[in-house]
Order: structure tokens, then C-alpha cells, then sequence
């Protein structure tokens, strides 16, 4: 684990003087361990990372390791998690990326190693030094992946830790822009602080919502956001002096000296900056801060005109930082000496820094601040530039914007330089690079680089004209969709979801010839015009070459995920007149192949055609069912297993056919419909309604049947509905139904679409009092790590599983598996489709609380549930055997 990493020579070679190194001898490996970790400690809680950092580093690369036999899991865990921490920190401090690579291999060993050990909360402390990182290479999306699986595995009693976390959280949110959601996400901290007596995760909350509210009040020039800034800066200024942490209130003192500078407030603006440059001098070690300070203090002289002052000033602080090798910031400082050279007419000196402050700023890779100074020579210093150096000026701003993130400085370089260029040749490439953008933009895809649909349109009228023209010429179309994208969108974000797609692109690129046509129509879909084809198999081969093509997995920075498609094929030999029915028929047969199971490819032919019109007549008639309300429910029982007693039932959906006496549609037809067109959630209003009139009509009949719940499901549109509480609220009043009989089930993939927004809903469902189940468990992809989080309170194993009992696939090991995890979480266990007696046999040794299935009953009609009801009391209810219960039903 330890051997990867080696010396790091950045670090200063002091840390043997800090050492008890008599003391340590005695201790074994482990109590120095514990020596050097509060030693560290003790240098970061005053501030002094480098140190802290150095203690470490020092001791565990230049000789000293201990040995992994010689500490257990926990101390290893704890040493490494504080030498990542600290790495980072430095890294910070120094501005050194290539620090935070480093850090996170220490972190990532740390987190796993708690993991197994249980400890959540060191856990969550790992996960949010690993965002740090990740925010600090500007890497936002996996830092706020990090954040929230911090918050995830986060105990509730960790109250400071959770401050940290939602503190970096908005820290992430403002570095990319996004102030109001970091503004709401410190406002949801605050109450938490409010709690703390922990004076630097206080003054580091408050410092973080001043830099939040002082950028929205630049951004949107509001005095009261810029003066309440002012406030949280004295407020984090006050925790810092209470714990004489010299380094975060020398930090504070700067932003207060800054805000006071951009507000107009020069004296007290002067005071705050001297009081920082104090505290940074008396520091010693860090000389960039304290350069930080001057570079203020220069603009703020040089707004007051004070120009020598300003120069004196900026120039200390350059010395002072090439003194001590820290470039980065060397070269803000040569920026700000640049422009103060400009103000005072040294144009000439003036452009020789700024040609300085943007080669040491690109040698460390920071953009911002070439940025700057390419900006500061194009606004201020343009004209005094000999005519040959100005287009390689342009070039400079042109090269910094192609790699640049789109940051404040950069989009005022892009601007600014768009000014400049006066002269007829920039104009010219201006007007083409803006022609070929226009017409990239009308015939490709701005995401994959792929043809759009206009494009592939017109390529496929030229290949109808050739079929025309020349005999035997034929084509195909292929039209392609993504399965399960909507997932791997909601689970891993857009922009995972956007290097998916590239990925596919790439992959579908590689399968096609140069001839042919590869094309990006909208979202997940593509399509492909095979040219010049002999036959269909020539079609059908390309499709299984891109099957194929998607069997090895996609990679991305985390993690890696599978996906297929499918495929639907249109042949030239179809006859159709226009474009869009070659895509109508592809698109036709992809869906028959979606329906059958995704991951395969369909020939388009007549029948899918009839097939199409159909479904379209299904869903007229729908319509009208809906409206007449022509549906009607069934109802199967579902028996307790302890006391072989009628528990409840579960209301399911049947409609007769139309015209057809005794016949039924299948919901398998009709369901996949509503769910499409939407008509699930005014049936699912019904049927829960109705379901929950008819058992208290057989409550009021039968009052002995008063104990019997009523299962009722939910689907994924009905779940996404904000109005759903309510509704369900109002119909238990309509009907004066017991909220504490209804259960809902809603199924395993639906909770998962959306987790964060179902967990939610689900809660607010709670509250009404009804029970929640979470149907066909076990055929999902749920997370573990939200499955604690539902408040479900019963999972039904599904019939997938039950009717596999005995086959020795270890799919007897996944039931007793589902049915423990259910135990130890809490929850009920209902076993659906049970059919066999070995299968009853089986779930009884398993202790299943609750069986639904065919042997036990089939669904039942209004008159044969209320028979059923009529001959049995609560205490005759059947319960001697399971043939006693199959020959009553």
C-alpha cells in the first residue's frame, strides 16, 4: 500500500527539530504514529500546514515508515488520512497541483481502509478531502459526487463534520458559479453553526458565506449582500482570534482589506491590509500571502494615485517571491507590477513583465492569470505594440481561450480581443471561422461531431436519387437508441451522460465505412446510412458488429458502466418516396426491438406497420376507458405465514375488451400504453380509490375483517407527481379508508430513477400513516447505500425468484439473502408468486412473514373476495394447512 509513495524534495527538511525523537524510541510504531499525527495536528490548528505537512512527510518517507504489520487497520487508516489531508492543504498553499494526485492516493487508501472497518463518519471525513482535491484541480462534478457521498454516509450526531462538508459543498458551488445555490446551501448550515462551540469550523463557515455574498453582490451590485459580507468577515475574523490561528485571520484581514477597496472605503481598506501583511510577515514561512497582501495594497494605491508608493510596494513583493521560488504566484504579482508600469507611462517595461507574469504562469499552468496579463497588454498597452507583434498578441489570446474554462478574466480576454483586431485579415477570419461555424452548426452535432438529422436527411435524398439511376444500387437505414440512458443520466449526471454519448460515437465511427453516414439525431439516438449495399445481411452484420463493438465496458473517471442498443433496420427495397419514412420505418422496427428486450436489432417489415396502428387503436380505446370508466379490479389475497391467516389483499387492475363478452385485455398490453401517453396517473387515481372504497365497504360488512390491509401499486409517473400526498389524502378522506391498512408498492427500478426526489415523496407519503412496499425486489439495480434510506417498510421478493426455488442456481441463497436484509433493516418480507408446495415448503423454513401467489389463491372478483369474506370470521379464517387454504379459496 505504502511503497508508491517516495521523497517528495519540495518539502523543507525541518521536521526532524520538531520531533520527540528520545520520546519516540520507547513507543513502538504505533505510539509514534499517535506522537507525530498530534504533533501535526498541533501545527494545523494554528494555522501552519507547511509544518504540519512537513512532520509527516518527513517522518514517514525519510526513513522512519512503520511497517504494516506493526500497526493495525485503524492507525494506518488515521495516519494516512491525515497525511492526505495535510498534502492537499500544502498543495493549496502552494499552489501546486500536482500535490493533490498525491494527496488523493493517500485519501482513497484512507477511506477504503474505514470503510471496512465501519467507521462512517472517518468515512465522510476521507470523501470530503478527496472533493477538496478534486476542486482544487477544478475538477467540480467529481467533487460534488464526493460531497454528497460524504453527506450519504455521514452519522446524524457528527454535527461539525457536516458543517466541513456542506462548507466545501459551496465552496464547489461558488468556483463554478453557481452563488445562489451556494448561498442556499451555507443558509441550510447555518442552523447547525448556530449549535457549534468549534471556533474554526465556525470561522471557516462564515468566511466562505462572506466570499459567497460579496461575489453576488459584485455580480449583482446589491449593497445590502456587499455589507452583510463585511459582517460574516468581523464574524469569522472573532473564531480565528479565539483560537490564535494567525494564518485564517491574516486571510480574513485581507478579504475585509479587499471588500473595503472595491467598496470605496480606502483607509479602512489600508488599515485591514497592513493588519494582514503583519500577521503573514510574523508567520515567516509564508511569503506568497504576504506578496498576496502587497499586490492589494499596489491597486489600492494606485487608485488613490499614489503611484510611487504603489510601485515600491509591488516591487518588494516580486523580490520577495523570486527570492523565495514560488512561482505561481509570482506571477500575479508581475501582472499587478505590469499595470502599475502602464499607469505611470513605462510602457515598454511594462509590456517586458507582462510577456514575464504570462511565461511563468503558463509554465505552471495557471490560465487565470495569463490571462490577465494578455488582457492588461490588449486593453491598455495595444497600441504601443509594434505592428508585427500584434497579430502574435492575438494568437496568444486565441491559444489561452481554446484552453480556457470560460472564467471572468478569460471572457474579457475574449472580448477585449475581439475589439483589437482592426485590421482587414483578422476581420476576414473572423467572417469565416463565422461561416463555418453557421453551417457546422445547420449540418453537425455540437456534442459528437456527428451529421444531425438535416445532414442525414439530404444524405439520404442523394442515396434515393442513386437508386434511381443506377440498377441494383441499394441502402439501408439504420436507426440506433441507447438503452437505459435515462438511468445512467439521473444516477451519474448529465455530463456522464454526455461522455457516454462521445464514447458511443467514437465506437459506432470505428464500425462503419468512410461511405457511409454516421449521424446524431437527438439525445440517445443515432442513425447510419449504409451505402451501396448487396443485401439486408450486409445491414444485419453492421448491427451485430456494433452489439459486439458495445460489449467492453465505458470508462469514465470513477467508475465504469455497460450499455447496448437497439437497433432497427430500414431497407432501400421498401419503396418509400421521402426521406422521413426510411426513419419512420428504422425508428418503427428499433421500438419492436426495444420491446423485446432491448440489446438487438429488428428488420422493418409490413406487420410492424399493423402493429403500430394497433397500439394506436389500444390507445383511443384507453382514452375512452378512462373516461367511461370501463376498468374493473380483481382481488388476491395475500396470507400471513406465522398464523396461516388472511393478512389482506392486493387490488389489481383488469379491463374487459370492448366488444368481447368475458375476455379480458391483458395489463402487459395496455399498462406499457398508459405509461407512455401518461394515462397511468388518472388510473392509478381510480384504482387506489377504488380499492380503498370496496375494503371499507367490507370492513363495514364485515367487521371482522376490520384488521385486513389493502396493497395498492404506484407507478414512476404517479411517484413524480408533487400533488400525490395530497390526492392520496383526499381520497382516504373521501372514503374514510384507514390510512394504517393502505399499502403502496412502488417497484424496485422506479425508486431508483430518481432516488433523492423518491426518497422525498416517499417520506411525505409517511406521514399520512400508510405502509410502503417495495415491489419486485431484487430485479433492480438499487444501491445498497439508499436502500437504509426508503422508508419502506416491507419488501415483496419477486415471482422471478420464487418460481426458481430448488433449481440449485443459488437463486435459493438470493431469497434467504433478500429475506435476512429485510429482517435486519426492519422490514416485512412478502413472498409474491408462490405456486408450489416445495416452494411454500421452502419460504417456511425462511420464516417468510407474508405469501401471495396461485396456490394460495388466484385474483378474485368483487362477488368471490366478498364470498370469501362472508364464510370466515377472524377467527375461522383458514390456517391449518396451505391445501385447507387453496380448496376454501
Amino acid at each position: 500500500m505504502y511503497s508508491q509513495y517516495t521523497v517528495n524534495t519540495k518539502y523543507p527538511n525541518y521536521a526532524y527539530s520538531d520531533l520527540p525523537s528520545a520520546g519516540l524510541s520507547s513507543f513502538g510504531h504505533s505510539g509514534r504514529v499517535l506522537s507525530c499525527c498530534m504533533l501535526a495536528r498541533q501545527h494545523e490548528e494554528t494555522g501552519d500546514y507547511e509544518r504540519a505537512c512537513a512532520v509527516l512527510h518527513e517522518w514517514w518517507l525519510l526513513g522512519e515508515q512503520p511497517h504494516l504489520d506493526d500497526l493495525n487497520q485503524q492507525e494506518t487508516a488515521e495516519l494516512l488520512l491525515r497525511i492526505g489531508s495535510l498534502t492537499a492543504r500544502l498543495g493549496s498553499a502552494r499552489k501546486l497541483k500536482g500535490m493533490y494526485k498525491e494527496a488523493a492516493g493517500f485519501l482513497s487508501s484512507s477511506s477504503t481502509l474505514f470503510l471496512l472497518l465501519g467507521m462512517h463518519e472517518k468515512v465522510a471525513e476521507a470523501q470530503s478531502e478527496l472533493a477538496h482535491c478534486y476542486w482544487r484541480e477544478g475538477d467540480f462534478t467529481a467533487a460534488r459526487r464526493k460531497l454528497h457521498c460524504a453527506l450519504a454516509s455521514l452519522p446524524g450526531t457528527a454535527t461539525d463534520l457536516r458543517i466541513d462538508i456542506l462548507v466545501r459543498s459551496a465552496a464547489v458551488e461558488w468556483s463554478s458559479a453557481r452563488l445562489h445555490e451556494a448561498l442556499r446551501i451555507l443558509n441550510e448550515a447555518a442552523p447547525l453553526v448556530a449549535q457549534s462551540d468549534n471556533h474554526f469550523t465556525c470561522g471557516c463557515f462564515h468566511t466562505n458565506l462572506a466570499t459567497t455574498l460579496k461575489n453576488l453582490g459584485v455580480a449583482e451590485k446589491r449593497v445590502d449582500y456587499t455589507d452583510r459580507a463585511l459582517i460574516e468577515f468581523e464574524a469569522a475574523l472573532f473564531h480565528f482570534e479565539s483560537i490564535s490561528n494567525t494564518q485564517h485571520c491574516a486571510i480574513v484581514e485581507n478579504n475585509i482589506g479587499s471588500l473595503l477597496f472595491m467598496l470605496g472605503s480606502f483607509a479602512e481598506a489600508h488599515h485591514h491590509l497592513e493588519q494582514a501583511h503583519r500577521l503573514f510577515t510574523n508567520l515567516g514561512d509564508d511569503v506568497r500571502c504576504a506578496a498576496g497582501v502587497d499586490e492589494t495594497r499596489a491597486r489600492l494605491l494606485l487608485a488613490e494615485e499614489r503611484y510611487e508608493e504603489a510601485e515600491r510596494v509591488i516591487n518588494d513583493a516580486v523580490t520577495t517571491l523570486k527570492e523565495s521560488g514560488h512561482e505561481a504566484s509570482l506571477a500575479e504579482a508581475l501582472t499587478t507590477q505590469g499595470v502599475v508600469l502602464a499607469r505611470v507611462g513605462r510602457h515598454s517595461d511594462a509590456l517586458t513583465t507582462l510577456d514575464d507574469a504570462r511565461l511563468v504562469a503558463e509554465r505552471c499552468g495557471d490560465r487565470e492569470t495569463a490571462g490577465r496579463a494578455v488582457l492588461t497588454q490588449l486593453e491598455e498597452l495595444f497600441g504601443y505594440v509594434k505592428d508585427d507583434d500584434r497579430g502574435e498578441l492575438c494568437a496568444r489570446a486565441d491559444r489561452l481561450l481554446a484552453t480556457s474554462q470560460h472564467s471572468a478574466t478569460l471572457e474579457r480576454l475574449r472580448s477585449c480581443q475581439e475589439h483589437v483586431r482592426a485590421t482587414d485579415e483578422a476581420r476576414e477570419r473572423a467572417r469565416a471561422a463565422h461561416e463555418e461555424e453557421l453551417r457546422r452548426a445547420a449540418f453537425y452535432d455540437p456534442l459528437s461531431g456527428l451529421a444531425n438529422q438535416a445532414l442525414f436527411t439530404e444524405h439520404i435524398q442523394q442515396a434515393m436519387g442513386r437508386s434511381k439511376r443506377i440498377a441494383d444500387y441499394k441502402f439501408a437505414v439504420l436507426f440506433l437508441d441507447v438503452d437505459r440512458f435515462k438511468q445512467i443520466n439521473d444516477n451519474f449526471g448529465h455530463m456522464a451522460g454526455d461522455q457516454l454519448l462521445i464514447q458511443i460515437a467514437r465506437r459506432l465511427a470505428a464500425c462503419v465505412r468512410e461511405v457511409d453516414t454516421l449521424a446524431r439525431l437527438t439525445g440517445d439516438k443515432f442513425a447510419i446510412l449504409l451505402d451501396d449495399i448487396n443485401d439486408e445481411t450486409e445491414a444485419i452484420y453492421v448491427a451485430q458488429r456494433i452489439q459486439g463493438a458495445l460489449v467492453v465496458p465505458f470508462s469514465f473517471e470513477e467508475f465504469e458502466t455497460f450499455t447496448t442498443m437497439s437497433i432497427g433496420i430500414a431497407l432501400s427495397t421498401t419503396g418509400n418516396e421521402l426521406p422521413e419514412e426510411f426513419l419512420r420505418d428504422a425508428d418503427l422496427a428499433m421500438y419492436t426491438a426495444k420491446s423485446k428486450g432491448k440489446g438487438r436489432h429488428e428488420v422493418y417489415d409490413q406487420t410492424m406497420r399493423a402493429h403500430a396502428v394497433e397500439q394506436f387503436k389500444l390507445e383511443g380505446d384507453l382514452r375512452r376507458a378512462v373516461t367511461q370508466q370501463e376498468f374493473l379490479l380483481n382481488y388476491q389475497p395475500i396470507y400471513e405465514m406465522k398464523t396461516r391467516r388472511l393478512a389482506g389483499f392486493e387490488a389489481l387492475i383488469r379491463w374487459p375488451h370492448p366488444g368481447q363478452s368475458g375476455k379480458f385485455i391483458s395489463p402487459a398490453e395496455f399498462i406499457p400504453v398508459a405509461e407512455e401517453t401518461g394515462l397511468i396517473v388518472p388510473i392509478g387515481e381510480w384504482v387506489l380509490e377504488e380499492a380503498c372504497r370496496q375494503m371499507r365497504e367490507w370492513q363495514a360488512q364485515y367487521p371482522a375483517t376490520k384488521h385486513l390491509t389493502m396493497s395498492v401499486n404506484l407507478s414512476g409517473k404517479q411517484l413524480a407527481q408533487a400533488e400525490l400526498t395530497n390526492q392520496i389524502k383526499k381520497i382516504l378522506r373521501r372514503t374514510g379508508f384507514d390510512p394504517r391498512l393502505l399499502k403502496l408498492e412502488i417497484t424496485e427500478s422506479v425508486m431508483m430513477e430518481n432516488a433523492e426526489v423518491a426518497i422525498e415523496q416517499l417520506r411525505a407519503l409517511r406521514t399520512l400513516g400508510v405502509e410502503l412496499s417495495i415491489d419486485d425486489f431484487g430485479t433492480g439495480y438499487s444501491s445498497l447505500s439508499y436502500l437504509h434510506r426508503f422508508p419502506a417498510t416491507t419488501l415483496k421478493v419477486d415471482r422471478s425468484f420464487v418460481n426458481r426455488i430448488g433449481e440449485g442456481d443459488g437463486n435459493d441463497e438470493i431469497i434467504r439473502t433478500i429475506v435476512t436484509l429485510a429482517r435486519n433493516l426492519k422490514m416485512k418480507v412478502v413472498a409474491e408468486g408462490v405456486e408450489t408446495e416445495e416452494q411454500w415448503q421452502y419460504l417456511t423454513t425462511l420464516n417468510c412473514e407474508y405469501l401471495q401467489g396461485y396456490l394460495l389463491s388466484r385474483p378474485l372478483n368483487v362477488a368471490s373476495a366478498t364470498e370469501i369474506l362472508g364464510h370466515y370470521t377472524c377467527e375461522d379464517l383458514p390456517s391449518a394447512t396451505v391445501s385447507c387454504v387453496a380448496k376454501n379459496i
